[in-house]
């Protein structure tokens, strides 16, 4: 966050290195750059700080699969800003001129339109293809896609901004589901267990 010190009808601006300032005076621009220190008008100043940063947002998604089976994905998608002009010109980082804070919620209406991309992939992933064929996959099939996706998107690429990492954690069914999916397995190692039990007393029987 800038920091912003008044001295009468002026004021002097402070930037970290990590953020992007750009100053405009009657809606032109007139300075911009990365961990600028400057004084300015307030009166006809108007100011706009972006991060510069790596971001890292949670990313958490439930669809069906092709088998109408509930299945929940995890992770987080990491993202940037690459153009810091254009952002400034289609989301809103115009900062408090007192207290240097932003004005509105703009990182969260990037990181909404992130998610709505993201859940829209992951969904149609998780619709073309079974439960079982889902899980055997794994997540990777899937990390995959969705970073080949959001890399691509023109809805980030307009706005000057670009996700780098997509990291998925777990792709679950329902506890319900997962119980299930679990019990033929349990079957098959307890009836195994039982033939080896009838084993070992019948052979005790044949030796006395």
């Amino acid at each position: 966050m800038a920091t912003i010190r008044s001295f009468g009808f002026i004021a002097q601006l402070r930037s970290e290195a990590s953020s992007h300032v750009i100053r405009y005076r009657n809606g032109r621009e007139m300075q911009s750059g990365r961990g600028l220190v400057f004084w300015f008008v307030p009166e006809t100043a108007s100011i706009a700080e972006l991060p510069m940063d790596d971001r890292e947002m949670t990313l958490f998604v439930k669809g069906r699969s092709q088998d109408f089976q509930t299945v929940a994905v995890q992770g987080t998608i990491g993202w940037h800003v690459v153009d810091p002009a254009r952002l400034a010109e289609r989301v809103d980082f115009s900062i408090d001129l007192r207290t240097g804070k932003l004005r509105g919620e703009p990182i969260e209406k990037i990181q909404a339109r992130i998610a709505g991309i993201a859940n829209q992939a992951v969904q149609q992933y998780l619709g073309q293809a079974p439960v079982r064929a889902l899980l055997d996959g794994g997540p990777a099939p899937l990390r995959e896609r969705l970073q080949a996706l959001v890399a691509a998107d023109p809805a980030l690429t307009d706005i000057g901004v670009a996700a780098v990492a997509v990291r998925l954690t777990n792709l679950t069914p329902t506890s319900e589901l997962e119980r299930a999916l679990q019990t033929p397995t349990f079957e098959a190692l307890q009836q195994k267990a039982d033939e080896a039990t009838f084993q070992r007393r019948a052979l005790a029987v044949e030796k006395e």
